[in-house]
């Protein structure tokens, strides 16, 4: 068990000095004047960009998923802190619903 423990440790230590190490990604997206929503939320600033577009193929995965198996939750997780779950959530969110918050 030892060799084991030892290889998982490792693995898992490399992928939290990956996720570190990782530079700030910066977007390029219209930014909506007046706000204090956050720039990452994509789905709210530029829904039309490539990545708006990509939370909106998510949602819609999603959405078909829950017509096959009926499920009436669904969690975004991750095994680090960082790995972007809320704001893969709260995109998500925003892309099904992005014609209530604001005029297009």
């Amino acid at each position: 068990m030892g060799k084991i423990t030892d290889a998982l440790k490792k693995v898992a230590d490399e992928r939290v000095a990956r996720v570190q190490k990782r530079p700030e990604i910066q977007y390029i997206i219209r930014k909506v004047d007046n706000t204090a929503i956050d720039q990452h939320i994509v789905s709210f600033h530029d829904p039309s960009s490539p990545i708006g577009e990509q939370y909106k193929i998510l949602r819609t995965n999603i959405l078909s998923l829950r017509q096959k198996c009926s499920y009436t939750s669904f969690a975004f997780t991750s095994a680090l802190k960082g790995e972007g779950k809320t704001l893969t959530a709260v995109n998500t969110a925003l892309a099904k619903f992005r014609g209530y918050f604001r005029k297009q």
